[in-house]
């Protein structure tokens, strides 16, 4: 292609000097026609510079594909201008924390590195991962024991060859269990009241986070949270006081024979009753009073910082954890609770009857199904690690790999070789910066020429040559009277990865269209910083133009200055007439 083109440029070199005589003829007589009409192009001048013109053969303009188009006026968008800073998007922002605390035993990857999805990132040494699958394995070997037995016993029962255990030990064994079901409850009461708060602090503070709209109201909606929390308290304290007193009395009337153990273990049930539900109301009344000094902190200072979400998001975590956690003992209680009660209705059976029973068959199902919760709980536990009992002989050594969610950069390293780091610490951050946002502002005067989904063209000085597409998806309702202006954020595709966060652009915001003369890239060259075209004179002359003109999209000029509508411009084949104009200024032109 190259050689083509210098083929051509020498072609023209040597049709340039015998065109050369007509080509001033035609300037002079260019010059005669403008200045006849009322200044019209002003003398074939242009910013106070003669115009140049050259003259090719039909074979020449054939051979180097010359191609003209007589421009019109056309639709032309105008456009705001901005400045903004490219941020990264939230949406494809994954911080990654821990599923366990421990240290830091390998480290993958750098700042600013590319990782896929699934690539591996570091490896945390945890101990608490090394208990989750010990507890896992004892709890098979329990499961496996117990199964054994259960097979022993049910070949006994056939033969009748049992022995049962007293009435009474049964019954108390059930009041055990029943003791321990009812705290096991109110402990998920508490856990799950805990997670429910902590639920919706979380949902609050990330909506507030997301829109801005920080101010007095939620420290007034803590303020009253409290004020509800601590009268529960005041009304449950009062009840555990009088279930004490009775508890005392209750015990002295045991002691002296006047009551049963039922009837005082009937007590102590309401007693703990009470002093779970103190210890349920203290828990929400501190995070109430917890939450509203945070928001009072909050309302003083005017602001919220990103460490104080995160701290959200932990205790949010946490509280889930916890819940779960009491919502497994529950469970189990529960279980626990049903088997003594099946066990009891058979032993009052027995003892109404005075048989033997197959008790220690029920005993040998009730280990089975006490081995099988215990199971399957060290399963839940290792579920947390995102490790299965099929896989679980791999990670013994306590080693977990930390591997990237999705495709992108690191944008964030937060720990080294030999750090000990816990669940809510964020390790890595990953963006995926094929989309990106940017964070601008708009004058007050502005603010009723943008919409959201309007379309936003974008530049940098990084790449002066590109322009980059965005859409506006969100128009700030707050107005800062310091600067008069409006918030706004839009959206770009980011798929090349030449923009990255923090840097600097310039945004033009499509508002209306206006009446403008367009032309393609092709037409418009570079000349020593200056914009220049080529007009048809007649169907073999040029002339070589120089014009203000603006880059409106890749391939698109509007010519601001120095073109007229109805002209015939040059779309094709203008780099060899330029080549031809600038070897007339080299060898210093036809003398006059």
């Amino acid at each position: 292609m190259r050689l083509i083109r210098l083929f051509l440029i020498l072609s023209l070199l040597l049709l340039f000097i015998p065109a050369c005589k007509e080509a001033h003829h035609t300037e002079d007589l260019h010059k005669e026609e403008t200045h006849g009409e009322d200044g019209h192009k002003e003398e074939g001048h242009i910013h106070g510079q003669a115009s140049k013109f050259v003259t090719l053969e039909k074979e020449i303009k054939e051979s180097i594909g010359l191609k003209t188009k007589k421009i019109e006026s056309s639709s032309v968008p105008s456009y705001m201008e901005t400045i903004g800073e490219v941020i990264a998007n939230s949406n494809l922002l994954v911080n990654i924390t821990p599923v366990t605390g421990g240290k830091v035993k390998l480290i993958r990857v750098n700042l600013g590195d590319y990782v896929h999805k699934g690539d591996l990132l570091s490896i945390i040494s945890s101990s608490d991962l090394v208990r989750a699958i010990a507890d896992l394995q004892g709890g098979a070997q329990k499961v496996k024991i117990a199964s054994e037995n259960l097979r022993i016993k049910k070949e006994l029962a056939k033969t009748g060859a049992f022995s049962g255990p007293p009435y009474e030990t049964k019954k108390e064994e059930l009041l055990e269990r029943k003791t321990k079901f009812i705290t096991a409850r109110e402990n998920v009461k508490a856990a799950e009241a805990n997670f429910k708060a902590a639920s919706a602090e979380f949902n609050r503070i990330t909506a507030m986070e997301e829109t801005g709209e920080f101010g007095k109201k939620p420290f007034d909606e803590a303020k009253m949270n409290f004020a509800e929390a601590e009268s529960e308290y005041v009304r449950a304290k009062s009840i555990l006081t009088k279930s004490e007193e009775e508890l005392k009395r209750s015990e002295n009337l045991y002691k002296a024979g006047i009551i049963s153990k039922k009837e005082l273990l009937s007590i102590q049930t309401e007693y703990e009753n009470a002093f779970a539900s103190v210890t349920q109301t203290k828990t929400r009344m501190d995070i109430a009073r917890n939450i509203m000094e945070r928001e009072e902190s909050f309302y003083d200072k005017g602001v919220r910082d990103y460490a104080e979400l995160q701290s959200v998001k932990a205790k949010y975590a946490e509280a889930e954890k916890e819940y779960r956690q009491a919502l497994s003992e529950f469970q189990k209680a529960k279980t626990d609770l049903d088997i003594k009660e099946h066990q009891m209705k058979r032993e009052e059976t027995i003892y109404s009857n005075d048989l033997n029973s197959a008790y220690e068959l029920q005993q040998a199902e009730s280990s089975y199904r006490e081995a099988q919760i215990e199971y399957d709980r060290a399963t839940s536990v290792l579920a947390t690690f995102g490790i299965t009992p099929e896989n679980a002989g791999k990670y013994t050594d306590g080693e977990l790999p930390v591997f990237s969610p999705i495709n992108g950069y690191i944008l964030e390293r937060n720990i080294n070789t030999g750090e000990f780091i816990y669940t809510n610490t964020i390790i890595f951050k990953v963006l995926d910066s094929s989309n990106l946002w940017i964070d601008s502002e708009i004058y007050e005067k502005d603010f009723t020429k943008i919409k959201m989904g309007q379309t936003v063209n974008i530049t940098t000085s990084a790449y002066p040559d590109e322009i980059f597409t965005g859409k506006i998806f969100y128009i700030s309702n707050t107005f800062h009277q310091e600067t008069r202006t409006f918030d706004i954020r839009f959206s770009f595709d980011n798929r090349k990865n030449l923009l990255k966060p923090g840097m600097t652009v310039n945004s033009r915001i499509k508002t209306d269209d206006t009446p403008g003369l367009i032309l393609p890239s092709s037409s418009v060259l570079d000349d020593e910083g200056k914009k220049i075209i080529f007009i048809a004179v007649n169907e073999n002359t040029y002339e070589r133009r120089e014009v203000e003109a603006e880059l409106l999209r890749n391939k698109e000029y509007v010519i601001k200055k120095g073109l007229s509508p109805g002209e015939e411009v040059v779309i094709e084949g203008a780099f060899e007439l330029r080549s031809a104009v600038s070897s007339e200024a080299l060898k210093g032109g036809c003398q006059h």
